[in-house]
């Protein structure tokens, strides 16, 4: 019998192959290393384009990976130094213990290593996208560090919309079957704090159908679905962290404690772009909102890309590759 496989060189080696999908030579153009941040962390990372390049770093969102991002990176390096990480406590990173128990601590948990990366590579000025939950974090980065944000790509971000202060939701259409067994799931998932992880590894059939769950959640194409599920699914196997965040982030509606759109109203020198898909789920009224003011920003764009979701750099690598090239 051969030598058993451990779960990180499973994910590795996984992690090499879908790499290999992004058309980049894997030897030869793309760096993975992981950034010592202090004590026993760091942050995994990958890394390609000419270090000459100006600066792009990509931050995954809720329970995903830097690698979500492999579909658009050989297009940005073309123009981009590109990093793409893996968040504190989430995909390849390491997994602290994280006990936080309110919003501002969970926040400064990411910020923080974040910064201690950023001074670890030797970074000064950036351009910072964001996908969902990583964009919700690489907002609050901007807010914290400005001087070092040069501009802001904000991709499908969750919660964006200020519905604190009262304001009225809009109608939403008629739930589909998929969208009735999602909200009974997300429910499920907020009420008792269940993270990607512990369902994986302490729930057996709610595991396996997890993986089935994810299929359709991610609405990826045929040919890579399968890998890049696998692929997520043995990250979930690695210890519980920070996913934990989410459930002091938002409420079961998406709704965020802190939301994006009044510190976005509030930028003065960093220059906003916000994508959604036209086929997305994820709340855009608060980016309509600023959009749509009397008196037009220069530093703000709101772009929906077509044929797209949630998962814009899955759905659409090209037109979204497009305008981050711009």
């Amino acid at each position: 019998m051969g030598n058993k496989i451990d779960l990180n060189t499973k994910i590795k080696m996984k992690e090499r192959d879908i790499l290999r999908l992004s058309g980049l030579d894997v030897d030869e153009e793309i760096d993975v290393y992981d950034v010592p941040i202090g004590g026993d962390d760091y942050i995994h990372t990958i890394r390609c384009g000419n270090k000459n390049k100006e600066v792009m770093v990509l931050v995954h969102g809720y329970g995903s990976t830097g690698l979500m991002y492999f579909r658009i990176i050989k297009e940005l390096s073309v123009k981009y130094r590109v990093y793409s990480i893996d968040l504190l406590g989430m995909g390849m990173s390491s997994r602290p213990k994280f006990d936080y128990k309110n919003t501002q601590e969970s926040l400064d948990f990411f910020i923080d290593s974040i910064e201690k990366w950023r001074i670890e590579e030797g970074l000064d000025q950036f351009i910072l996208t964001g996908h969902s939950f990583g964009g919700y974090v690489s907002c609050h980065y901007a807010k914290r560090n400005p001087n070092h944000v040069k501009k802001l790509f904000l991709i499908s971000p969750m919660g964006f919309t200020n519905y604190i202060d009262g304001r009225k939701k809009p109608n939403v259409p008629k739930p589909t079957m998929f969208d009735k067994i999602n909200n009974r799931m997300t429910l499920k998932i907020f009420k008792d704090k269940l993270t990607n992880c512990h369902i994986v590894q302490k729930m057996c059939l709610a595991g396996c159908f997890f993986k089935s769950y994810m299929k359709m959640w991610l609405n990826m194409p045929a040919s890579i679905s399968n890998i890049t599920t696998d692929f997520l699914i043995l990250t979930f196997k690695r210890p519980e962290s920070s996913e934990k965040a989410l459930f002091l982030f938002i409420n079961s509606d998406y709704d965020a404690f802190y939301p994006l759109e009044e510190i976005v109203k509030n930028f003065e020198d960093i220059p906003v772009t916000v994508f959604y898909g036209d086929r997305d789920w994820m709340d855009s009224v608060g980016a309509r909102s600023i959009a749509d003011q009397e008196v037009k920003r220069n530093d703000f764009e709101l772009i929906f890309i077509k044929n797209a979701g949630h998962q814009i750099a899955i759905h659409n690598p090209e037109d979204l590759a497009a305008c981050l090239l711009k």
